[in-house]
């Protein structure tokens, strides 16, 4: 949800930077925003010297970049998900091709050499006998890595890949079978602990009556000699 809403707020902060100034944007509320006021609100948010700096900032840190994609204000994860819903699961490498490269404009600077070598080298890497490489690894070589971020998938955590999903599944499972086993034993070894007590008071019970049986039959004896 907070996605969508950071979607939402770009893509009406962008509708605001149509217009040659600020106050001639006030004058065109757009038509998504319901009421006059949450739209002089937003205006107001979009002309704080902080938020403007801000956005200047982040402008000049984009064009640094040796290459942004044409996803427009949605972030690559809500495009990653927008394809879910839909019912197309795609890759990293796909999702690269998706947000880079369109058919109007081609590709984004240095994006298509790039992509090439992500292709080749998972082309290569299935050629050669041995376990493919994993997508995530192909785009990390390729690409590179940055805290925080998955280059050509934008901010945000490092997603799972599904062997790792895999195994994480697999071990929560061993982990709680050993732990039902545990539980098992632990029953098991309470239940031995009272059988053997018990069996514990009844030999001593046994040995009393044994030891008043001969008491008894040795009375019997002196009983008859006398």
């Amino acid at each position: 949800m907070s996605v969508l809403y950071r979607d939402f707020r770009c893509s009406l902060h962008k509708s605001y930077k149509k217009y040659d100034s600020p106050a001639e944007a006030r004058k065109h509320r757009d038509k998504r925003v319901a009421r006059d006021s949450d739209w002089t609100r937003l205006c107001d948010r979009w002309e704080r010297e902080d938020f403007r700096s801000r956005s200047e900032a982040n402008s000049k840190a984009r064009s640094k970049l040796p290459f942004t994609h044409r996803g427009g204000t949605s972030t690559f994860l809500r495009h990653k998900q927008k394809m879910k819903e839909e019912g197309k699961e795609v890759s990293e490498i796909e999702l690269f091709q998706l947000t880079h490269f369109n058919e109007k404009n081609g590709w984004v600077n240095e994006a298509k050499e790039k992509y090439d070598e992500m292709v080749e080298l998972k082309t290569t890497s299935s050629q050669e006998g041995s376990e493919p490489l994993l997508e995530r690894k192909i785009c990390d070589r390729v690409l590179g890595k940055r805290s925080g971020h998955v280059k050509g998938q934008g901010w945000g955590p490092r997603p799972k890949n599904a062997r790792d999903e895999t195994i994480q599944h697999n071990t929560k499972e061993a982990n709680a079978q050993i732990a039902h086993l545990q539980n098992i034993v632990e029953s098991q070894q309470a239940t031995i602990e009272a059988i053997l007590r018990r069996l514990s008071c009844q030999e001593a019970t046994s040995n009393i009556f044994d030891a008043q049986w001969t008491s008894n039959e040795y009375d019997k004896s002196l009983v008859r000699i006398l």
